[in-house]
C-alpha cells in the first residue's frame, strides 16, 4: 500500500497540512508517516556520550509531543485513528529539507504533503517555505497545502501543461485522477516564449479527443488561455482557477519555462492565486 510522508513543525500552517493529509489518506486508503525534525541547540563540545544522550532525550521528548499532537488532530477532525496505518519518525538535525528528502527515500513514500507557511500565492508556495528545497532536492511528488486550504473530495483536477509531451504526462497523472474518479482539466497559457507550439494550427478539440481515446478516459478537457501579454503564467493560472475552480492543481517541474518563471523571485508581478487550491508538483 502506498504511503504519504507528512512533515510537521507544529506550526499552524503545518497543522492545517496534517488535517488535509489525514483526510486525503482516509479517502485514498494510504498509510501515513508523520515526520518531525528536532534541532535543540546542544553544545558539540560535550563529551561524545553526553552529547548522544542529550540528542536521544531531545528525540524522545519530540516523539512524545508528536504522538500527542497527531492524536489530537485526529480527534478534532473526527477521524478514526488506525495505529497500523500510521507511523511516527523523529530525526535530530539542522537541515529540515535534507531530513525530509532522506525520510521520503527511507520510507519509500509515494508523496509528501507539506504546508506552505502562510503562502498566499503560487510563487510564495515555493519561496515562503521548505517546499521549494524539498522539490529541488528530492524525487518524490510534493503536495503543497496553502494555509487556508480545507480538504474537500477531489472531483476536479487542473493540470498546467506546455502541450509538448501531453501523452506521457497524462499517463503519469491518470492514476491519481482515477483514484478520485475526477475530471482532468488540462490548461495551457499563451503566448509563452520559447514555445514549440503553433497556436495558429493547434486544434484543442481534436487533441483532447485523441487523449481520451489513447488513455481510455472520458473526463478530460483542454483549455487554451490567451493572456494580453506574453509569459503571464501566473495570471493565466489565476484565470483558470477562477473559471474552473479545481480542487487540486498538478504541475510537472521538468517543464522549465513554467517552473522557473512561476518561482522566479524577480518577477515584476506578484498575482495572488486562490489560496485554497493545493498544488501537486511532480518531477518527471
Amino acid at each position: 500500500m502506498e504511503t504519504i510522508l507528512v512533515p510537521t513543525d507544529f506550526s499552524s500552517d503545518a497543522i492545517n497540512a496534517v488535517k488535509y493529509a489525514v483526510h486525503f489518506a482516509q479517502e485514498t486508503g494510504r498509510n501515513i508517516v508523520f515526520f518531525h525534525v528536532t534541532h535543540k541547540d546542544i553544545p558539540t563540545a560535550l563529551a561524545h556520550d553526553v552529547y548522544l544522550k542529550k540528542v536521544k532525550e531531545d528525540i524522545d521528548r519530540a516523539s512524545t509531543a508528536l504522538h500527542a499532537h497527531i492524536e489530537k488532530i485526529y480527534e478534532s477532525s473526527q477521524l478514526v485513528y488506525h495505529p497500523k496505518k500510521v507511523t511516527f519518525d523523529v530525526k535530530f538535525g539542522h537541515n529540515a529539507q535534507d531530513e525530509i528528502v532522506d525520510a521520503a527515500e527511507s520510507h519509500k513514500v509515494a508523496m509528501i504533503i507539506m504546508g506552505t507557511h502562510g503562502a498566499t500565492g503560487l510563487k510564495k508556495i515555493f519561496f515562503g517555505s521548505n517546499t521549494v528545497g524539498v522539490l529541488k532536492k528530492g524525487n518524490c511528488p510534493v503536495l503543497a497545502i496553502p494555509a487556508n486550504a480545507k480538504y474537500t473530495t477531489i472531483e476536479h483536477i487542473g493540470y498546467s501543461s506546455n502541450l509538448e509531451d501531453l501523452d506521457t504526462e497524462v499517463a503519469k497523472i491518470l492514476p491519481i485522477v482515477k483514484k478520485f474518479n475526477a475530471s482532468l482539466d488540462i490548461f495551457n497559457v499563451y503566448p509563452v516564449y520559447p514555445s514549440n507550439i503553433n497556436y495558429a494550427t493547434f486544434d484543442a478539440e481534436k487533441r483532447v479527443e485523441t487523449l481520451k481515446e489513447n488513455h481510455k478516459y472520458k473526463k478530460l478537457s483542454l483549455t487554451l488561455i490567451n493572456r494580453p501579454k506574453e509569459n503571464d503564467l501566473e495570471g493565466g493560472m489565476e484565470e483558470f482557477i477562477h473559471k474552473f475552480k479545481p480542487d487540486l492543481i498538478i504541475m510537472f517541474s521538468k517543464t522549465r519555462d513554467w517552473f522557473e518563471r512561476l518561482t522566479n523571485p524577480s518577477a515584476t508581478e506578484d498575482i495572488a492565486l486562490n489560496p485554497k487550491v493545493p498544488l501537486l508538483s511532480i518531477k518527471a
